[in-house]
């Protein structure tokens, strides 16, 4: 539109005027948005890597050359898969690109992954990559948002030596305590021993965790801590024990839980010494517990407990053999006895090889 002045003359366009004022204004914000970009990219944590549709990289971040090693001169117009990306790993990145290209698909865009990086030293670094596809004037550029993990990576590693360490301290206390129980009482040592060997084949053959495994082999070698209290003389009687006897003997369960009970473990084991006489059907003691109300590793222990003390002397019988302690497993399974545990301790018997009498140790590799 023009403008005039009072003699009517034309002095100005007002339309155009109008039109390169917004122009440059949104030139402005733009440049200002830009430099603002620049100055987070610059400045952040973490690296920032962005590379065209040709896989070459055309912005470089300080954070990045301290992360891998290059300058932003090295870097600037190299493939990325020739510079960061293991060797192993280039091939499915040029062809997830080249993919991408293609179809418009990736899994790996805009989510955050975990992956290894090389460093120019030869090096690996662990990192966490996020990359974002910008599409601009039909060409595409991808920004890459890479995280450093080493640090996590290393605390997770001293945390994991310190675990190793606690167990350790913790297997020593058990041990412990399993010859202060052996001084009393040295059929219960070898019993918990024995005992220790057939529980931990049985969770071995379940399946279970290496944890649980360890927990149950840890929790059967003091089960019978509780033991401690009693009288050195009804341990050892070598007649049948009196009614008031074997109710004294009873109370070995609560006596374990009892001296276990400020002692942190990270595996069940006051549960173990107080439950491995419970049994399925509720006639079990202390608390004559049913079923899954038993924990797991109680219920293993309670059928090698009862394997292991029907087929080896006692004070007041010869052992039994190891005929009639499976008979006995297979006679109550499901009964008193937990199904799947027996199950797993007739497996180990009558397939696998299992003995006492060779320290435990499998004779036939297990499935």
């Amino acid at each position: 539109m023009l403008v005039r002045d009072p003699a009517g003359k034309a002095v100005a366009v007002e339309g155009i005027a109008t039109e390169i004022t917004g122009r440059k204004r949104h030139d402005e914000a733009v440049a200002a948005a830009r430099e603002h970009m620049r100055r987070v990219i610059e400045n952040a944590r973490d690296a920032f890597v962005e590379i065209d549709a040709g896989d070459r990289v055309t912005s470089w971040n300080p954070a990045a050359e301290q992360l891998f090693g290059f300058s932003a001169g090295e870097a600037l117009g190299q493939p990325l898969s020739e510079l960061i990306i293991p060797h192993d790993l280039r091939t499915a990145h040029r062809e997830g690109l080249a993919r991408f290209l293609a179809t418009g698909k990736a899994e790996v865009f805009n989510r955050h992954i975990e992956i290894r990086a090389l460093h120019k030293g030869g090096g690996v670094l662990p990192v966490e990559l996020s990359i974002v596809p910008l599409r601009q004037d039909g060409l595409y550029t991808f920004y890459a948002f890479i995280r450093d993990l080493s640090e996590r990576d290393r605390a997770r590693e001293a945390l994991e030596e310190s675990a190793a360490q606690l167990r350790q301290s913790l297997m020593g206390t058990i041990q412990v305590i399993a010859r202060a129980v052996e001084e009393r009482d040295p059929y219960t040592a070898g019993h918990q021993q024995r005992v220790s060997w057939l529980s931990r084949a049985i969770a071995q053959n379940l399946g279970l965790e290496r944890s649980v495994v360890e927990g149950v082999r840890l929790g059967a070698t003091i089960h019978d801590i509780g033991k401690i209290h009693l009288p050195a003389e009804i341990l050892s009687k070598p007649g049948r024990l009196s009614e008031a006897e074997y109710d004294l003997i009873k109370t070995h369960p609560e006596s374990g839980y009892s001296i276990l009970r400020d002692v942190s473990f990270p595996w069940p084991v006051r549960d173990i010494a107080y439950q491995h006489h419970e049994r399925m059907d509720g006639s079990g003691y202390p608390q004559g517990l049913r079923g899954e109300a038993i924990c797991l590793e109680a219920r293993i222990i309670a059928v090698a407990d009862v394997v292991e003390a029907m087929s080896s002397d006692r004070p007041y019988r010869p052992g039994l053999g190891i005929e009639v302690a499976l008979a006995e497993i297979q006679t109550n399974r499901g009964r008193l006895y937990d199904p799947e545990c027996v199950d797993a301790c007739l497996r180990l018997f009558n397939e696998l090889g299992f003995s006492f009498e060779n320290g435990g140790v499998i004779g036939r590799e297990m499935p």
